[in-house]
């Protein structure tokens, strides 16, 4: 499989395109600074280094995109850790040009991360109604849920799966199970589990939707 992966340099996507390789898949990392990857990755000859790249431009995004089987975005950004920041627009804006680069290529299926806790549920606990969401990174989790129902509303021509982490760790991929609930958003849908998630193991589970039709057009929560 040849696999398109936006954000490949950051810390969920190194995982991603570690495993993906460790896998025998062929990947296209679509970068700004290819000097993030270490010598190993960047001498592998199933890794395919796109620099210079800008994900708010589908024509940039098209020459990439184009023969690849799957897009995989690891995207992220830094949360506005203020009720006062500006108002973050990057996962919306992006997922426009991304999808827009994907019709143009002929490239069909989209895996893509946001987080949990991207909706309002007034059921939520008091960390996470009155900090966790208003003074660190609910702006960040209020252009996530903007950009799940952009894909929702306006990408069922494509096959895609949106996959919801909830807080994540650095290490990675463990051997712990990756509990798993359609349309979840939050440790309420899941008993007995921890809050954080090893980023490898995100990636671990982004692998495991590329081959599994369970998750086709879906939004999937989960955590270990």
């Amino acid at each position: 499989m040849i696999i398109a992966v936006l954000g490949a340099t950051g810390p969920s996507g190194l995982h991603f395109v570690s495993q993906a390789l460790a896998s025998g898949h062929v990947v296209r990392a679509l970068v700004r600074n290819p000097q993030k990857f270490d010598q190993d990755l960047r001498e592998n000859k199933n890794l395919e280094i796109i620099p210079d790249v800008n994900i708010f431009c589908s024509d940039n995004l098209e020459k990439g995109f184009s023969g690849s089987d799957v897009v995989v975005s690891c995207l992220g950004t830094r949360p506005t850790l203020t009720p006062f920041g500006a108002e973050i627009r990057f996962y919306s804006e992006s997922i426009k040009s991304i999808t827009e680069a994907m019709r143009r290529s002929h490239v069909t299926r989209l895996v893509a991360m946001t987080s949990w806790y991207t909706d309002d549920d007034p059921n939520y606990g008091f960390f996470v109604r009155w900090i966790l969401k208003p003074m660190f990174i609910g702006r960040n989790l209020d252009d996530m849920q903007r950009m799940e129902q952009y894909v929702e509303e306006n990408c069922q021509d494509l096959t895609y799966t949106i996959v919801r982490p909830p807080g994540l760790g650095y290490g990675g991929p463990t051997d712990r199970e990756i509990n798993e609930q359609i349309g979840g958003q939050c440790v309420k849908d899941f008993p007995k589990v921890s809050r954080t998630t090893e980023r490898g193991d995100v990636a671990r589970f982004l692998l495991k939707t590329l081959t599994c039709g369970a998750y086709d057009r879906k939004i999937v929560a989960i955590v270990t």
